[in-house]
């Protein structure tokens, strides 16, 4: 499960481009790196490219995959005005995005937080299940001594034979 949710954490990193193409006051898009985007740049995302910040298409129309995000298995629509989301993938024609979340606002890294914070967090019922187990076996070995203390006293050559029973019927 360990290993799944790190593979997770990890897809979802790797869905956050490096770099963004911002377009300029004259219309010229420059390659920037995506934490240098700001609140109201316009970015152009190209087919196959992931929108590098959270937005609003301001392009009239535009396709994405958000397979990664919600489970969607087929392209989503949107129209001018639609959020866009960091990491879905631009899927039919180049399409213009004004940012409104970057960074660690972005819904893409809530997620990475979510799935970190419940990768880390162990269950309550692991927490009881351990404090319970840590008792058991201090009884199980003083239990195991007793037995084989009284068999020492009644028949020493089947104390270790009863001893290691006791152990080995006790162990899940």
């Amino acid at each position: 499960a360990r290993r799944r949710a790190n593979a997770a954490v990890e897809v979802l990193a790797r869905a956050q481009p490096q770099v963004a193409r911002r377009i300029g006051p004259d219309g010229a898009t420059t390659e920037v790196p995506v934490h240098a985007l700001q609140v109201d740049d316009r970015v152009r995302v190209r087919p196959g490219e992931a929108v590098p910040a959270d937005g609003t298409l301001a392009s009239a129309l535009g396709a994405f995959d958000e397979a990664l995000l919600s489970g969607e298995s087929r392209p989503v629509v949107h129209r001018a005005g639609d959020e866009v989301l960091a990491g879905s993938v631009c899927v039919d024609a180049p399409v213009e995005v004004r940012v409104a979340r970057i960074g660690a606002q972005t819904t893409l890294a809530q997620m990475v937080r979510l799935v970190e914070r419940a990768q880390s967090a162990r269950p309550r019922a692991a927490l009881i299940a351990d404090r319970i187990a840590s008792r058991f076996v201090v009884v199980l070995f003083g239990a195991t001594a007793l037995v084989a203390g009284a068999w020492l006293a009644i028949d020493p050559a089947q104390a270790l034979p009863i001893a290691l029973a006791v152990l080995a019927v006790s162990c899940p």
